[in-house]
């Protein structure tokens, strides 16, 4: 088994023993690139990703070709919607709430992951958001 090492990738997508998707990059801008880049080629994926919060386990559930996470950090909220969804995940440490960058509130992402039940719904809102952002600069 591949063992994940963070000093070298954010996130690191594993088909079949090989790593097929990484990204140096922090956030979910590379998760939503993984999905886009990989979901419609492979199919029983391994995620290692450096923080899985819910936002980042409602992408995983959504894209269909992740079937167990590795996680560095995860919150609680992200644990419990992968095992609804019967996506195990180790983590090497889990939060109640992944913090944003002030330190203080619940990340931005944590909070719009908790405002859309929906995992489909979530990947197009995440598509269309990380898009339009790109759009603007």
């Amino acid at each position: 088994m591949i063992q994940p090492d963070f000093s070298q990738y954010a996130l690191a997508l594993i088909h079949e023993g090989n790593v097929v998707y990484t990204s140096k990059n922090q956030g979910l801008v590379p998760l939503v690139a993984c999905i886009e880049a990989c979901s419609s080629r492979y199919r029983n994926c391994r995620l290692y990703d450096r923080v899985i919060g819910l936002a980042a386990a409602k992408l995983v559930v959504a894209s269909r070709m992740i079937v167990s996470v590795f996680a560095g950090v995860s919150s609680q909220p992200a644990a419990e919607f992968l095992k609804k969804s019967n996506i195990p995940m180790e983590s090497l440490l889990t939060v109640p709430h992944i913090i944003g960058r002030d330190g203080v509130s619940i990340c931005p992402m944590e909070q719009r992951a908790m405002a859309t039940e929906d995992a489909d719904l979530f990947l197009t809102q995440m598509r269309y958001f990380f898009r339009s952002l790109k759009d603007e600069s």
